[in-house]
């Protein structure tokens, strides 16, 4: 049985190179949707642009603010090392986000960017969560059942 899960955190500042100024939840806030089963876990996690005042004041200084909901990592975290990978995967290092697998070591691969990630937040604004959940679903079973 797959669990829907819905998370919403301060978004680290990965950007900057100064740790002084990267400040825990700085960015803004992240909202991460999530199908989860006994095999692993399917993400997208979207930013949401939504700054605090005094971050609103540094900004400018880092990157340029765009006034929209976005994404750029959609993930999949798995048990064990996928069998069936294909070009639209690349591992990566997990950092925050293995708590989605129970097992000792958690593989994580960003994919999507053949599967138009963005079109995955799109889908949320038109359709809701549920026609997300059944894309993620979708995703669940094409890398992680096989």
């Amino acid at each position: 049985m797959l669990k829907k899960d819905i998370s919403i955190t301060p978004a680290f500042d990965y950007i900057l190179n100064d740790k002084k100024k990267a400040e825990y939840g700085r960015g803004c806030a992240k909202i991460t949707f999530a199908i989860i089963g006994e095999k692993g876990a399917v993400t997208i996690t979207g930013f949401t642009n939504w700054f605090l005042p005094e971050t609103l004041k540094v900004i400018p200084e880092i990157t340029k603010i765009e006034n929209n909901l976005y994404s750029e990592i959609a993930q999949i975290h798995s048990n064990i090392p996928l069998k069936n990978t294909d070009a639209n995967l690349s591992f990566i290092n997990c950092y925050d986000n293995c708590f989605y697998v129970k097992s000792e070591k958690c593989y994580c691969y960003n994919f999507l960017s053949c599967h138009k990630e963005e079109e995955l937040i799109k889908l949320v604004v038109k359709e809701g969560s549920e026609a997300l959940f059944k894309k993620l679903e979708y995703y669940y079973k094409m890398y992680l059942n096989n």
